[in-house]
């Protein structure tokens, strides 16, 4: 599988290396929250505020650091991730008040300076466990994408001592006013002055130009003047490093629309919080298929395939409550399940797929849980087994099924920039409660089969030839007789026929198939 991989990253029939757009459409980001992850040096430990650390209080540092990442690469490398995204890696400010007395172990308060003095946080490391880390990454062909803040600082962070004239008064931070809003009060810059944009500006270039990073991922991008950003920022990113991918945090789960803004100034992709949020409907609380079938052609009608391609989807991260930890009524055993199911969504709609540490054993929590120290027993396939408190049942198998997944994601041109076609949704609650669609490119075609009921989904005949948007090509490879060969092996059946112009499939209870035709 490795040698396939490789070739597939390096081009086909010698063909060059995919850059750009083709690149990243064929990423598996993976974020982690450094201190979280692993301790790799126990003697950075009390660098920096020896009162900030304390591994039981879930304010607080725990010890993760570069180096227990860069020993754990092996390991995300077995998962299949191609994309490392770690949380900020500033310097940040000391202990504060704020869900508790706590310290930014999460790494989004920093503690700027002017001038900037481009330091990381000492209980992270230093620029040498960066080096180390990029040179590694650079080994296993695999990516870092940075992790940027140019909203806000640190509660009395340096940069607010020597210029305060340089934030947002605290009465002009009001709650909508998205040009000014001072998240949770914190020190909100005014990109408006001249002298701050500069200073932002250079603050983040250094870091791109000093270090070999695949991307950026820019925090609180909606709270960002937009013009400095299209105008300022980002083109001065594009000239410290290109080709530089970068990826805004607008933080909106009502309307795609808004990240049509954000993608027309510049960014190469957002996240799709819209989707998002129909995974917790559908997955998370058991609802009906429809929330995911609407999102997804809501994403393709307001933004295009090529945008929707390399859009972000996700089921978790650091700020929401994890998928299964929303409210649904099903068991233990049926939440695995069903979790599963949108595993298996992620990795098969059309985006590029976010992992959120601890999501391949099936993590628990509302906050702060939803940042838990990565257990070591996730590690190891061998003490995967049994039960762990705060994770669904069979952590193991839910391992297995996501490299599965994560295999066949970036081994299929179909799934990784093929083109969509819903074929089934439920449709009324007297109908199966079950999501079908066809992904296709050139002639690697697939379709993905998802029964989101407790109950199997009966015989079910999901029209192809009448399909407007299927293209005539492949209605033509569709014709009766055609054969699908099942390639997840999660109890969905091993092979389907297409009859009377139709995909006949039984599909067990919360179980999905993922099919390729003439395999």
């Amino acid at each position: 599988m490795a040698a396939a991989l490789s070739l597939l990253l390096i081009g086909c029939k010698g063909e060059p290396a995919p850059t750009g757009a083709a690149l990243w459409r064929r990423q598996v980001l993976y974020l982690l929250i450094t201190d979280r992850f692993q301790n790799g040096k126990t003697s950075n430990d009390g660098q920096g505020r020896s009162d900030c650390l304390d591994p039981t209080d879930p304010y607080l540092y725990h010890g993760g650091d570069l180096e227990g990442v860069r020993q754990r690469l092996g390991y995300l490398q077995e998962l299949g991730v191609t994309t490392l995204w770690t949380s900020p890696l500033y310097k940040q400010v000391g202990p504060h008040t704020f869900a508790s007395v706590e310290c930014s172990y999460h790494g989004y308060f920093p503690d700027f300076a002017n001038p900037n003095d481009g330091a990381i946080e000492p209980k992270l490391g230093d620029e040498a466990d960066l080096d180390l880390l990029l040179g590694d990454l650079a080994k296993k062909d695999m990516r870092l994408l940075f992790d940027m803040i140019v909203n806000h600082a640190g509660f009395d962070a340096r940069v607010t001592q020597t210029n305060p004239d340089w934030f947002h008064p605290y009465p002009a931070c009001e709650q909508g006013n998205l040009e000014t809003m001072c998240l949770f009060g914190l020190p909100d810059f005014a990109q408006e002055k001249p002298e701050v944009a500069t200073y932002l500006t250079d603050l983040s270039a250094r870091w791109v130009r000093r270090f070999p990073i695949g991307g950026i991922r820019l925090d609180t991008t909606r709270l960002v003047p937009i013009d400095y950003l299209s105008q300022n920022w980002l083109p001065a990113m594009r000239q410290a490093r290109d080709p530089m991918f970068v990826l805004g945090e607008v933080y909106d789960d009502q309307s795609i629309d808004t990240y049509n803004t954000y993608l027309s100034a510049g960014f190469d992709s957002v996240f799709n919080f819209v989707l998002q949020r129909s995974f917790v409907s559908s997955f998370g609380q058991g609802q009906s298929v429809d929330a995911v079938a609407t999102s997804v052609e809501k994403t393709l009608s307001t933004l295009g395939l090529e945008r929707a391609l390399l859009v972000v989807n996700f089921l978790d991260n650091h700020d929401l409550t994890r998928l299964m930890s929303n409210g649904g009524s099903d068991t233990p055993d049926q939440q695995a399940m069903r979790y599963r199911l949108g595993l298996t969504a992620l990795m098969t709609l059309p985006g590029t797929p976010q992992l959120y540490y601890g999501d391949e054993v099936g993590a628990l929590g509302a906050y702060p849980q939803n940042r838990a120290d990565m257990p070591a027993w996730a590690f190891a396939a061998g003490s995967r087994g049994g039960s762990h408190p705060g994770f669904l049942p069979g952590a193991d198998a839910t391992f297995q099924h996501t490299t599965r997944l994560v295999s066949l994601r970036r081994s299929h041109p179909a799934l990784f920039e093929g083109y969509y076609s819903e074929l089934w949704r439920q449709n009324g609650g007297s109908n199966p409660n079950v999501y079908a669609f066809f992904r296709g490119s050139g002639k690697d075609r697939i379709v993905v089969v998802i029964n989101n009921s407790l109950a199997a989904s009966g015989r079910l005949a999901i029209p192809l030839q009448i399909n407007p948007v299927l293209k005539p090509e492949d209605k033509a490879a569709l014709g009766d007789g055609a054969r699908f060969v099942e390639l997840l092996g999660s109890g969905a059946p091993a092979s389907v026929s297409v009859a009377n112009g139709s995909f006949v499939i039984d599909l067990p209870a919360l179980a999905a198939g993922v099919y390729q035709l003439g395999r």
